[in-house]
């Protein structure tokens, strides 16, 4: 028995890490989980709705008090743990840390978690500057549905598409992409948008910015909120994917599906990125240097600037070699196929054996 004290939801790269990492361990261990976000009603179908069911635990106190299992539980940025400290056999912690950490959760970190697992190297080392030891264990991506049956575009032949995806903040560097992009479709009016900026746990999808910046809103594709198992026919219908994030706890999970499907990623590898990308797989954004994350006139981490001009001068070069496109596609599919969910459980459940 493996107790997982995991976020719920369709609607996140937390939410999917977590189901699909359920569904994997499920298939070598028995299972329980638990969650505060359950909602049965909004799974991917009726039978996956029923596993969740079957498996859902309610007590919370009794994992408060056993020793008997080993506990798979999720962290804060700070690695507060979700849902509280609790007890088991054996305690894994899995983390997406990017900022400041106090040293009084850093120290209950390493008293309450037998193993810590990063999203990153770079995750791996600004917890290592806290005190903190940890495993780098890559998120993964369901080769079912995001694969190279996805690579060739149905729809929009003729035009030139442009893919954004990530929650809409400061973090994922929109902001940088929409400077760069309302160029770009101002020299080729062939040129669409496609973004998939909504997030269940914000309410900001970007739309305010697109009309401060003058973009051509008749073609823009604005997503919305829509299951994960959904994407890859977004992310068919597209030719190229900008990822100019200004930090990556993980790997950018959005970035995997997109490169698992034979798309050409232009991305940036100051933070987490790094782990995947390389000059054969994608298109790298310039970086302009660290750029630091403030909070109440403090500093609270470091990260990467994305170069607007670097992301132009990307886009120009997709746009003027097409044909080039699709080598670099299949080379990021080759690479995400070693990252699958299954692997990703697998590495646990070797820590915990």
């Amino acid at each position: 028995m493996i107790f997982l004290v995991l976020p719920y939801n369709y609607h996140s790269g937390w939410g999917n890490c977590s189901i699909n990492l359920a569904k994997q361990i499920s298939k070598k261990q028995q299972i329980r989980y638990f969650s505060t976000e359950f909602d049965l009603n909004s799974g991917a179908n009726p039978i996956e709705s029923e596993f969740f069911k079957k498996y859902r635990l309610d007590n919370i106190e009794y994992l408060k008090n056993q020793n008997d299992y080993p506990i798979i539980q999720s962290l804060e940025h700070d690695l507060q743990p979700y849902q509280g400290y609790l007890k088991g056999s054996k305690k894994i912690g899995l983390c997406f840390s990017d900022r400041f950490i106090p040293e009084d959760l850093a120290q209950k970190a390493r008293a309450n978690f037998d193993y810590i697992i990063a999203g990153s190297e770079w995750s791996k080392n600004l917890l290592k500057k806290y005190g903190v030891e940890s495993i780098v264990i890559h998120q993964g991506v369901d080769p079912f549905i995001f694969n190279k049956n996805h690579k060739k575009k149905e729809v929009f032949i003729d035009d030139f598409v442009v893919f954004s995806g990530g929650k809409f903040e400061h973090r994922k560097g929109q902001d940088v992409f929409i400077k760069a992009y309302k160029t770009f479709q101002d020299r080729h009016p062939d040129v669409r948008l496609v973004c998939a900026w909504v997030n269940s746990y914000t309410k900001n999808d970007g739309f305010k910015h697109l009309q401060e910046a003058n973009i051509d809103l008749s073609r823009v594709i604005r997503i919305p909120l829509m299951m994960n198992n959904c994407m890859a026919n977004i992310y068919q219908n597209t030719d190229v994917g900008v990822f100019p994030s200004r930090c990556e706890a993980g790997t950018n999970l959005v970035m995997m599906e997109y490169m698992a499907c034979g798309k050409p990623a232009i991305a940036t590898i100051g933070t987490g990125q790094a782990d995947l990308l390389t000059p054969n797989n994608s298109r790298i954004i310039e970086s302009l240097g660290a750029c630091s994350l403030q909070e109440n006139g403090k500093e609270i981490s470091i990260w990467e600037e994305p170069s607007s001009e670097s992301i132009l001068e990307n886009l120009e070069w997709a746009y003027n070699n097409r044909s080039k496109l699709s080598k670099l596609g299949t080379e990021g599919a080759k690479t995400m196929t070693q990252k699958t969910w299954a692997h990703m459980a697998s590495s646990i459940l070797d820590l915990i054996d």
